[in-house]
């Protein structure tokens, strides 16, 4: 296959971002939309439906032969080993959507053999786009079409010189453990952004998450803070999770500075896996 333009890419899918952005904000404003639950007692909406055929229609449109997995889609199969797989989340946070919240986000993650390589992360409250690839970097992209370029610190950085993590339903004694013997404290949650995003805006230092999560949720911004130097987790024989393993859900994950102390990565991998 050709090489990828990244950038062609990303300026290709922005305008079909806005549109649906503005699209399932007007949903919900109006009187037809409609709130369900799926069989895991999660809510989804009319809204996150219709995104998610707009975001497959698109896709097939522009990028044909490739695989695609959207989270409300029928089915969720694809070709494993696929060599180009894209991951579509149409509403990443409904919970907060469907009550009114503007929290919420629109996902769009792409896979190059199995490698997360491009993200995006559009709120269409804000009109505010996070975009990043391999080839081009990790930029924000506000209504006005203005570029500003974003990197994301080394290791620690933090309000008061200690590191500081998103840490997703972890152990009690790991969490004590990180930050009596290493330093290391947990983070809050990140409501105004994605929370693996945090370091791009000075909120946090990295994530680990020990709560199952489907790579509709974790492609696109493991996709941008790798394009942003990020070290997203290896396997202990230094390759990078594959996301085109046939499965879609990670039981860990985490996305670290490339600097962060060995200690930390085993401490934080011990839980889980073999380091």
């Amino acid at each position: 296959m050709d090489k990828i333009d990244f950038e062609k890419r990303i300026q290709q899918l922005l305008p079909y971002l806005r549109t649906a952005g503005d699209q399932v904000i007007q949903m919900r404003e109006e009187s037809n939309f409609k709130v369900m639950q799926k069989p895991d007692d999660s809510p989804v909406s009319n809204a996150d439906i219709l995104a998610n055929s707009y975001f497959i229609d698109v896709l097939e449109q522009y990028y044909p032969g490739e695989d695609l997995v959207g989270e409300e889609s029928v089915s969720k199969e694809y070709t494993a080993g696929a060599e180009r797989l894209w991951f579509i989340d149409p509403i990443d946070g409904t919970r907060q959507f469907v009550s009114g919240d503007d929290n919420f986000f629109i996902l769009i993650g792409f896979c190059l053999n199995g490698i997360p390589s491009m993200g995006l992360c559009y709120k269409p409250f804000t009109g505010l786009l996070v975009a990043g690839s391999v080839d081009t970097g990790v930029w924000s992209i506000d209504r006005d079409n203005r570029k500003s370029q974003l990197t994301a610190p080394l290791w620690p950085v933090g309000t008061d010189g200690s590191p500081s993590i998103v840490l997703k339903r972890p152990d009690p004694e790991l969490k004590q453990t990180l930050f009596d013997e290493l330093g290391v404290k947990r983070h809050p949650y990140i409501g105004e952004q994605v929370d693996m995003l945090g370091p791009l805006f000075g909120l946090s230092n990295g994530y680990a998450s020990y709560r199952e999560t489907a790579y509709w949720d974790l492609c696109a911004p493991a996709a941008i803070m790798h394009s942003a130097g990020y070290e997203i987790l290896r396997q202990s024989d230094g390759s990078i999770y594959p996301f085109n393993d046939g499965s879609i859900k990670a039981e860990f994950y985490y996305s670290l500075p490339p600097n962060t102390p060995d200690e930390v990565k085993k401490l934080l991998c011990s839980k889980v896996m073999s380091f």
